[in-house]
């Protein structure tokens, strides 16, 4: 991985437990690509994600994140970047940190932060 990737997280990350494993996200990129995943872990700074397909992007690419709650028709959209994609284990993981942004408090993925 080249050194430029290799930057310490600024936030906790926080697992997301299995019972609450059913946040969906929807990824779009610039030029109109469609992947979907769950979300795996989250911080205030960014999400890794399991993804249900292979993503077609490279690391460092924009996109835009929907993250759907799984407990009413809340959706969270943020832009993030993609800063890694690993698929060693099998399953196909990517990393992502919010661009210009944070998760915002009061938002339904606080739970899992505290």
């Amino acid at each position: 991985m080249p050194e430029v990737f290799k930057v310490p997280r600024e936030h906790e990350r926080r697992t997301i437990s299995l019972p609450a494993a059913h946040f969906r996200c929807t990824l779009h990129t610039p030029d109109g690509f469609l992947c979907e995943g769950m979300l795996w872990d989250v911080s205030r700074g960014g999400v890794c994600l399991l993804l249900s397909g292979e993503l077609e992007l490279e690391a460092p690419s924009l996109a835009r994140l929907q993250l759907h709650s799984g407990f009413d028709a809340s959706v969270l959209e943020l832009d993030a970047l993609l800063c890694w994609l690993d698929s060693s284990t099998g399953k196909p993981f990517a990393g992502f940190a919010f661009h210009n942004c944070t998760l915002p408090e009061g938002c339904f993925l606080d739970r899992f932060l505290a």
